[in-house]
């Protein structure tokens, strides 16, 4: 990350690298760990868009198990994210490793532990709907 290396998204400004140290969050039932990492800061101060990408990596590399609700009933389950099946098992403490490849520096490697609902058809694991926000919290803070 010098003159010759990624520019700012916003500003095209060379960026200058910056070390960052381990890190880890939390929210509710997720836990983030972060490792020490570089990433490139713009000199003018433009915010990158780190958190979201790391966010969006997070949750895009395990299903995310869609809500479904009928009219009367309360606690119907969650729906598998790839084939639709009702997720009625109960969840399990996973932990997850997702390689985060950013726009201003190297890849590095988020650790996720979540729960996750294995469906009893295609035994995909899923993120329950209910702990999507976790993620989401749980990235922003390790990061933060």
């Amino acid at each position: 990350m010098t003159a010759t290396g990624p520019g700012c998204p916003r500003c095209g400004s060379p960026l200058r690298p910056q070390r960052r140290a381990a890190a880890s969050g939390s929210a509710g039932a997720v836990e983030v760990a972060v490792p020490p990492r570089t990433l490139g800061v713009c000199p003018d101060g433009h915010r990158s868009d780190a958190e979201t990408v790391a966010v969006r990596t997070a949750l895009g590399a395990v299903p995310t198990a869609r809500r479904r609700r009928r009219l009367g009933r309360s606690g119907t389950p969650d729906r598998c994210g790839a084939c639709d099946t009702a997720l009625d098992l109960p969840p399990r403490r996973t932990v997850r490793g997702v390689t985060v490849e950013g726009t201003t520096g190297p890849p590095y490697l988020l650790e996720l532990v979540l729960p996750l609902v294995r469906c009893p058809d295609c035994a995909v694991d899923n993120v329950p709907s209910d702990v999507v926000g976790d993620v989401h919290r749980a990235v922003r803070s390790a990061l933060g």
